[in-house]
């Protein structure tokens, strides 16, 4: 009898299974979903059914062989080198050279206004968070950075290498490296909190961190208006960790600019796989994210998780670390410009319980394409080029305007191989309210949707 009721059950989970396949197809054809995300959704289903998974996985896996689009095995910025920073406005001219992790210690307890501390080349191993003693002021601002040609590396084996609860510090021209020995720890190369208001971070690497710059309140107090600006945050392989996994992850805090910047390759495999490359969510409001180039896999796209591009709202934020309660709005009055997405196996660009959005003149290959969701998300999508799709879930509000939704390899030379040159110039359209392109070129009262205005940098 036992034996009788399993094969039941077994024929029951098969023909749900197969519904289930069935249905997703079909809502594929209708609804446009691209045939990479019914394969991963496929195998979803199969998890857990093992004479089924041996029979379809080696289907799908060739199936997968024939329309996945592959992306690079590697990244380089689409952008000239950025320009080098001259120090902050301010400095008095005093430097306080550093050229060991004891140096530095005390040099963050003495350093005054408008002083700078200058590391000399070499590798700095943190085994103990870093914490900052001294406050800049807005007119002479604390600058941290290597000495002048100076090649310098922190590397962290600690959970977070460097926490700043001070305002107006300037970190510049640093590599900082995840090296800790379970990928679970290396959470933070830099934790803004609470007083650290204009907070400058600009012309650094980031290697192997879960979220490389995370910034949040404390105590009451949010670090506002702050810069991130021209860095590179990249991961070397998939991270296995049950911790979150977003590169840049701004909570609570307004009126940040996020710019300029290469980040790539954040593959979470743990936990529920879902990983984003920036947010802003928690409550904060007026903040930018442009021009920044986001390749979500590096390789293979269908990598096991969800990578989703750029958000506002993210994946919502608990009560107690929200910057008002109860905690209805994630960002309000948020701008995603003139950046380019590739290779996400979900959106490029999420929408999340914000109001205000503006989500404009965007460029997104080989995505989901931009999904406002949730309760009481709107957002106006105007001028963006993509794969995929602008789709708004309800009970989330859209208002669309010239966008232009295709297949981008008709559109560019190579657009997975990040080869923008045109193939097929866009029609203009009028020009939304970003005044410069991704390349940082000024835009007429007519451009192409999308971030670029005429091909390449």
């Amino acid at each position: 009898m036992k034996r009788r009721t399993g094969w039941g059950l077994a024929v029951l989970a098969t023909a749900l299974l197969l519904g289930s396949a069935a249905w997703w197809v079909a809502h594929s054809v209708f609804q446009e979903v691209s045939p990479g995300q019914t394969i991963r959704y496929l195998e979803r289903r199969l998890l857990g059914h093992p004479k089924l998974e041996a029979v379809a996985l080696p289907v799908l896996a060739r199936w997968r062989a024939e329309v996945e689009r592959p992306a690079p095995a590697d990244v380089r910025d689409l952008r000239p080198a950025p320009p080098a920073s001259t120090g902050p406005a301010g400095a008095t001219g005093r430097t306080l050279p550093v050229s060991s992790v004891q140096d530095l210690a005390r040099a963050l307890n003495q350093v005054q206004p408008g002083e700078t501390i200058a590391l000399a080349a070499g590798v700095y191993r943190i085994g103990n968070t870093l914490y900052p003693r001294q406050a800049g002021r807005a007119d002479a601002p604390i600058t941290l950075r290597a000495a002048p040609g100076a090649d310098v590396t922190l590397e962290s084996v600690t959970t977070e290498a460097f926490k700043l609860a001070q305002p107006h510090w300037h970190i510049e021209h640093l590599t900082w490296r995840g090296a800790c020995r379970s990928e679970h720890d290396c959470e933070h190369a830099l934790h803004v909190v609470g007083a650290a208001v204009g907070t400058v971070i600009r012309h650094n690497a980031f290697l192997d961190f879960n979220s490389a710059i995370k910034v949040n309140g404390e105590r009451g107090a949010f670090p506002d208006d702050g810069l991130i600006a021209h860095n590179r945050l990249v991961n070397r392989g998939p991270r296995r960790i049950e911790r979150p996994l977003t590169p840049i992850d701004i909570v609570a805090a307004s009126r940040w600019v996020v710019s300029d910047n290469l980040i790539a390759n954040f593959v979470k495999n743990g936990s529920n796989g879902v990983s984003y490359g920036a947010f802003m969510k928690g409550g904060g409001r007026d903040g930018r994210i442009e021009r920044n180039l986001v390749v979500c896999t590096l390789g293979n796209v269908s990598q096991p998780g969800q990578r989703v591009g750029l958000s506002m709202g993210g994946g919502l934020t608990g009560e107690s670390v929200c910057r008002e309660q109860p905690c209805l709005v994630e960002h309000y009055n948020g701008v995603i410009a003139n950046n380019i997405v590739a290779h996400c196996n979900d959106v490029g660009i999420d929408v999340n319980r914000s109001t205000g959005a503006q989500i404009q003149h965007n460029t997104l290959i080989n995505t989901a394409g931009i999904s406002p969701r949730g309760e009481p998300s709107n957002a106006q999508v105007r001028a963006n080029l993509l794969d995929g799709r602008v789709r708004a879930r309800p009970p989330a509000t859209v208002e669309a305007q010239d966008n232009l939704a295709t297949d981008l390899r008709s559109i560019f030379e190579d657009a997975d191989g990040l080869n923008l040159r045109w193939r097929r110039q866009p029609s203009p359209v009028p020009t939304a309210n970003e005044a410069r392109d991704f390349c940082g070129r000024q835009r007429g009262p007519q451009s192409p949707p999308g971030a670029l205005t005429d091909g390449p940098c």
